[in-house]
């Protein structure tokens, strides 16, 4: 979806574009996408749509994401888009040297680690040793099968 490239472009138009976008993507219905392309004169005051077009992106498994939401270079101020380094969030535990990855689940970002799952409050302000602080906390559910102990009880040996 693209402007016509003027820095100069209404608070209405900047929402019908937001809403425009929002609604092409809610009837998506494709398995995947190729490229997701964004190029309109947007600022972080609209860091939250910009942030669900690009987990829709991940989701979608894209090839390509390109994002231009500056219409000109003398047109820029100090309220552009800041986009969150925890979309790369990614390394190995120290401990067992297992991965630690940043997950987009269904109500939002998580941290896993083997069977470890622990969401993320921040996802804009996560580190990986923030990641590993969130893998020890109370909110942290197990997943996967449990373990079953073999009983072998009553076991007789016929000769």
């Amino acid at each position: 979806m693209y402007s016509n490239g003027d820095p100069d472009i209404s608070w209405e138009d900047k929402s019908k574009f937001v809403t425009g976008v929002d609604q092409f993507l809610e009837l998506y219905n494709g398995q995947r996408l190729l490229t997701h392309r964004i190029c309109f004169c947007l600022g972080n005051e609209y860091g939250g749509y910009v942030d669900r077009w690009i987990r829709f992106a991940i989701i979608m498994k894209a090839e390509k994401l390109d994002l231009d939401f500056s219409a000109r270079p003398e047109s820029q101020s100090n309220n552009l888009y800041d986009f969150p380094a925890a979309f790369f969030l990614k390394g190995n535990h120290p401990d067992d040297g297992q991965p630690v990855v940043l997950k987009l689940e269904k109500f939002g970002f998580s941290i896993r680690h083997r069977h470890t799952i622990a969401p993320v409050p921040e996802p804009n302000d996560i580190t990986f040793e923030k990641a590993l602080e969130l893998l020890l906390g109370k909110d942290v559910k197990r997943c996967g099968r449990a373990k079953s102990k073999l009983k072998l009880e009553g076991v007789v040996e016929e000769i």
